[in-house]
């Protein structure tokens, strides 16, 4: 969060580099993939705004086109980053942590939840007799 641009290509640069030296591939996703949980895709869109970035650098402060383009840009992160930035997290605990990964994580909650209640449930009918 900066409000220079030069400050965001920096930013921006940095994500880039840490996010391909992270070895992370595929999809945020088992069955349903789409360009939008492609690690790929969404790499590739983080660079167009990266390319946009240094575009956008050497234009003229009070030019209308640099305005137009602070708004698109500042839009993008306000709209499309967290998404962004949770496929990337996602395949890295997919690819990490599966079992801590969005729907697995919670089936498997709710797999010990139940096993736990039918154990109390169990255990009671056994100690009261009913």
């Amino acid at each position: 969060k900066t409000s220079t641009i030069k400050a965001k290509a920096e930013h921006i640069n940095d994500f880039v580099k840490a996010i391909e030296g992270s070895g992370l591939s595929g999809n945020n996703a088992i069955f349903l993939k789409t360009p939008n949980n492609s690690f790929d895709k969404n790499l590739e869109a983080l660079k167009t705004l990266q390319c946009r970035l240094e575009t956008i650098k050497t234009m003229d402060v009070n030019s209308f086109q640099y305005q137009q383009a602070i708004q698109q840009i500042t839009a993008q992160e306000q709209g499309e980053a967290q998404a962004m930035i949770d496929v990337f997290q996602g395949i890295w605990l997919l690819e990490n942590y599966p079992l801590a990964w969005n729907w697995i994580r919670t089936v498997f909650a709710s797999i010990i939840v139940t096993l736990s209640l039918v154990g109390i449930f169990c255990i009671a009918f056994w100690y009261f007799d009913f």
